[in-house]
């Protein structure tokens, strides 16, 4: 039967819409009619472009092939609802993206300044380390000094004694 079907299709020019349900269509005048076999009875059902299938309170979306049944092309209230939904879709992606890789650098971010602020208390102590060793270079100086002067004062003493 299918063969039977593709062999018509090339003789008699007729576009298939779904191979897999075997829906095709064909141009009678200026309306386009839809062929639909169901191969659970058997039938072949003939839908115009304007039967009740398409009428927009049945489908308020407009003509679209993956929604509504004998539907051949794609409108542009469909094209749009699908161009939304698809943007929506990236937009939400790169959001999430951005979202991640922001969320990346400031978990580096912190690491680096609490990495900062520790050096920063290192240095802090360091430089109380190094000026409590300085106070205590200058006592040990004033000492030495002090200890030279009695010397001298000894020395001088020693001199005019002899």
């Amino acid at each position: 039967m299918v063969i039977m079907i593709l062999l018509s299709c090339i003789f008699a020019a007729i576009d298939l819409v779904w191979a897999d349900t075997l829906v095709a269509s064909i141009d009678v005048g200026d309306h386009p009619l839809l062929l639909d076999y169901n191969p659970n009875s058997g039938k072949v059902d003939v839908f115009s472009r304007d039967s009740d299938i398409l009428n927009n309170t049945i489908a308020p979306w407009g003509c679209t092939p993956e929604i509504t049944k004998g539907c051949i092309d794609m409108t542009n209230a469909s094209s749009t609802y699908l161009s939304i939904a698809i943007g929506a879709v990236v937009g939400a992606l790169i959001s999430w993206l951005v979202y991640a890789m922001q969320k990346k650098s400031t978990i580096k971010q912190d690491e680096h300044l609490k990495r900062l602020k520790d050096l920063d208390e290192r240095h802090d102590t360091i430089l109380k380390l190094i000026r409590d060793f300085q106070k205590h270079q200058e006592k040990l100086l004033q000492q030495i000094l002090s200890l030279d002067k009695k010397i001298d004062s000894v020395i001088e003493k020693k001199k005019n004694t002899i």
